[in-house]
């Protein structure tokens, strides 16, 4: 069978330039017709051409996505995925007990694949991927009080001993005042990258290298003067929580730690979730929130998307909004 296409040129010329280029592209095997394209050509081409400039986390997260439409569906052909194979695989997703918030970032995530198919020539169009939205999406946990924080602070003795309370009390204020994430906190140093304080300008600074950030973007941020104040005159890094082996925590082990100081606090956040390092983190967001106008506070904390800021903290907690004025009365 004769494979043809049209070039869509407005002149002989322009069309018989294109015809020769596609020609060399076929014996060279640079273009493989649409129709013939498969699962297979595709993930392997998007794993090695985008996904390997991606973060590893990220990579690993729709590579995992991609084995999971591919265990429901086997595809062959890219041709011949429709949008009833993306609903059926959807469907699974439900019987499996996903939550529609991870219903929503796998179908984003499959969205993103069969698009860059798209661009790349393996398809000649996408087929409908119809992305669940949950309306009213909140907050995992809940921003704390100051009475709070100071309550999950001093809970660190309880977990991991008088002696060593200090640097996880200290951590725990510090992600308060900075709105910064553990693994951010954990690197941030008062002179080496990828994290570090910067006071050559103005006003004291926050610097954060790409590969150190969620978003894989180098960051410039301002410091809160809360925060600023806390760490002044440090020098090396800023934090040493050490852990039960007397060692400097790691992240993995930080986090865990946090953790079960925050349940020894007894400090609930939802039902059955207790108080955990990134509560720190939407408390420091929801204090600004009232301090700074919304556009602001998404540069502060780094949200891609305005409507993220306005959902999870203006007017996102009208029990604490309610005591904030009341203390004026």
């Amino acid at each position: 069978m004769i494979e043809t296409q049209s070039t869509q040129a407005r002149s002989r010329a322009e069309a018989e330039r294109l015809a020769a280029r596609w020609e060399a592209e076929l014996l060279e095997g640079l273009h493989k017709p649409k129709k013939l394209s498969t699962w297979k050509d595709l993930l392997s081409e998007y794993e090695v051409e985008h996904l390997s400039s991606l973060k590893e986390k990220t990579r690993a997260r729709a590579l995992e996505v991609a084995r999971s439409f591919e265990n429901v569906i086997r595809p062959g052909k890219l041709s011949e995925i429709s949008s009833r194979d993306v609903a059926k695989w959807q469907s699974r997703m439900r019987r499996d007990k996903l939550s529609e918030s991870s219903i929503e970032s796998n179908s984003s995530h499959l969205k993103a694949l069969l698009n860059w198919g798209l661009k790349h020539d393996f398809l000649s169009e996408v087929p409908h991927i119809a992305i669940p939205r949950k309306s009213g999406r909140k907050m995992k946990g809940r921003p704390l009080s100051d009475q709070e924080i100071e309550q999950f602070a001093q809970a660190s003795s309880k977990i991991i001993g008088e002696q060593l309370a200090q640097g996880w009390s200290d951590l725990i204020l510090g992600l308060s005042n900075s709105g910064l994430r553990l693994s951010e906190a954990l690197l941030l140093s008062s002179y080496d990258p990828p994290v570090w304080t910067d006071y050559s300008l103005s006003r004291p600074m926050i610097r954060i290298l790409a590969e150190a950030d969620k978003g894989g973007k180098s960051r410039l941020l301002p410091m809160a003067p809360e925060f600023a104040s806390q760490i002044e005159g440090r020098s090396g890094l800023i934090f040493e929580p050490i852990g039960k082996r007397r060692g400097r925590a790691s992240l993995e082990n930080a986090g865990k730690i946090l953790s079960k100081i925050g349940e020894a606090s007894g400090i609930q956040v939802a039902p059955g979730k207790f108080a955990s390092a990134h509560d720190l983190r939407r408390s420091f967001g929801f204090r600004w929130s009232r301090r700074v106008m919304p556009a602001v506070l998404k540069e502060i904390m780094r949200h891609e998307d305005i409507s993220t800021t306005m959902q999870f903290y203006v007017g996102s907690n009208a029990e604490a909004t309610a005591e904030e004025l009341w203390k004026h009365e």
